[in-house]
């Protein structure tokens, strides 16, 4: 994997998510709805869900400018990497366990019929399970490469797999940050 390559699959991806929520969020606006008086999990469920965006977004930052500037994450952006992967770990866990119940049961009914309902069920569903799918991947194979079973072939193809399972968690962070604001103003 060359640094140019993964900056242009990184670029693409982030433009292509960008479109596709923009489409979905113009297709279906149609007029206000009631925006929702309901809040996911506790206190301390919300304040985790901020501290991982937070970090996600610390984590992107320092893997695409380490890509895109120096070839490979190294140095500050490296520690930065290091320190915002031990912060999102524990933040992700809380919101897993908080809202794990609340992805099993339906979510409350707004006024905006069965159909929409299901509909947004359906997005904070998949949304959320593709969130905690792509950081076990993202978190597993660095864990699998800090043990003594690999060679350097195998550590090559971790260190690939972890490049792309952390662009899919961006994506899927953001997609889902995109389905809770959607609910929360009311739109499906």
């Amino acid at each position: 994997m060359s640094a140019t390559e993964y900056v242009s699959t990184a670029v693409t991806a982030l433009v292509v998510t960008a479109a596709a929520l923009l489409v979905d969020f113009v297709a279906t606006r149609r007029g206000s709805r009631r925006p929702s008086k309901s809040r996911p999990g506790g206190w301390l469920t919300r304040c985790a869900y901020a501290v991982v965006l937070f970090s996600v977004c610390v984590l992107a930052a320092t893997a695409l400018y380490g890509m895109a500037a120096q070839g490979h994450v190294r140095r500050w952006t490296l520690l930065a990497h290091i320190v915002a992967a031990g912060i999102l770990l524990p933040a992700l866990t809380i919101v897993a366990v908080g809202w794990s119940r609340r992805t099993v049961t339906p979510l409350p009914q707004w006024d905006t019929g069965p159909a929409t309902c299901a509909r947004l069920s359906t997005r904070w569903h998949w949304s959320f399970w593709s969130v905690l799918l792509a950081a076990v991947i993202t978190a597993g194979t660095m864990l699998v490469s800090m043990m003594p079973i690999l060679d350097t072939r195998g550590l090559t193809l971790m260190l690939t797999i972890h490049a792309y399972s952390g662009l899919m968690l961006l994506v899927a962070v953001i997609i889902h940050a995109y389905c809770l604001l959607t609910a929360k103003w009311g739109w499906p």
